[in-house]
């Protein structure tokens, strides 16, 4: 399935390019200590945040990045997940 169809129509290209960096570094992520079971703020395909409370992650990013520009996932396993994906549009 390409990036492209695999998302919402919402999600615009960038955030859809940090949801596959996420996608792509999540299984090392979830053996790391300093990642699993965190929040991760993800613009330009890079890292720029780690955060224990999802409000800190958001407060962090919102102020300096505009929206669509970032997300914010947290780093579980699969037999972890709630199962919903959210934006902030």
């Amino acid at each position: 399935m390409s990036s492209t169809t695999k998302y919402p129509a919402e999600f615009s290209p960038e955030m859809r390019r940090n949801l596959d960096f996420f996608e792509e570094h999540l299984d090392e992520w979830l053996k790391d200590i300093a990642y699993r079971h965190k929040h991760v703020i993800i613009a330009d395909q890079e890292v720029k945040g780690v955060h224990d409370e999802f409000s800190t992650a958001l407060d962090n990013a919102a102020g300096r990045f505009d929206a669509g520009e970032f997300i914010i996932q947290e780093v579980i396993g699969e037999d972890e997940q709630i199962g919903f994906l959210s934006s902030a549009l």
